[in-house]
């Protein structure tokens, strides 16, 4: 079995045994050729002569498998170096340039709760917004250059470069521009709501004031301004009652399709997150 704290790990031992490794592949004997005490470890095993072959998918451990023998008449073994683990790295600060050609380039949340630095998938953890280079070396780590999505409010924020585009498609990446715009258009119609609360507010006082003005004037002039109010007041009933439908109606589509968004993201970022390298 592989102990991921090693640098290098045995797979295998004599010709029937077959090693899956994503690196190097190493190729000794199984005991010191001096004392004959069995050598367990890889730094041990390279203190004698061996071979060594790139490997990515399954191979023997054999003499023909790596086209000599490093100790004839002995028992051999297979050690296995891994390739470093690939990960996206931190490109840029919020403000500064990210160099991330051809890549997708993440901005999210640069400290934790505790205030020391996220990696990578701290960060996705908690909330991302993704983006292509678009043709360019480097992008703005900004909101700017994410459609204006904001992952992380009132904290700094930081981005991250996925070079090999490893971790996420296109699909993900349309999935979360599209969350982020949809929170947007939520938050826009937050505000059209407000504004039309306190519109709503200013007629009221303006009808206020029109109707103390209206007992100081004539009785045929009291009738016109009575008609005049109630054609007003209906008038801002309608006018409220559609702008709240209307509301409403797109309200509840963007939170259906939030919903939908979210729940992509979320299976995706698990996944991630999960990967053992």
């Amino acid at each position: 079995m592989k102990d991921t704290s090693l640098s290098a790990w045995k797979c295998g031992e004599g010709a029937k045994q077959s090693c899956k490794c994503h690196g190097t592949l190493w190729y000794g004997p199984t005991v010191r050729p001096d004392d004959k005490k069995p050598i367990t470890t890889w730094e041990e095993l390279r203190h004698w002569k061996t071979y060594e072959k790139a490997s990515d998918e399954w191979m023997s451990c054999t003499d023909a498998e790596f086209g000599g023998d490093p100790f004839p008449d002995q028992e051999k073994q297979c050690w296995c170096e891994d390739k470093p683990a690939y990960k996206p790295w931190r490109c840029a600060d919020e403000g500064d340039e990210c160099l991330c050609n051809g890549g997708w380039v993440v901005y999210g949340a640069k400290l934790d709760a505790s205030k020391k630095p996220l990696d990578f998938f701290g960060t996705i953890k908690l909330s991302m917004a993704i983006t292509g280079t678009k043709g360019k070396e480097s992008v703005t780590c900004s909101a700017t250059s994410f459609d204006g999505a904001d992952p992380a409010p009132d904290a700094d924020k930081a981005c991250f470069c996925d070079k090999n585009k490893k971790f996420f498609d296109k699909s993900f990446v349309k999935a979360t521009r599209g969350f982020w715009k949809s929170n947007q258009l939520e938050q826009s119609s937050e505000s059209e709501l407000k504004k039309t609360a306190e519109h709503v507010t200013e007629v009221v006082k303006v009808t206020k004031e029109r109707e103390s003005s209206s007992t100081e004037t004539t009785t045929s002039e009291t009738v016109e301004n009575q008609k005049a109010l109630t054609e007003v007041a209906a008038a801002k009933a309608c006018y409220i009652q559609s702008i709240e439908e209307a509301y409403k109606f797109k309200k509840i589509k963007l939170t259906q399709k939030r919903i939908s968004i979210t729940k992509i993201i979320t299976r995706r970022r698990t996944v991630i997150t999960q990967w053992t390298f």
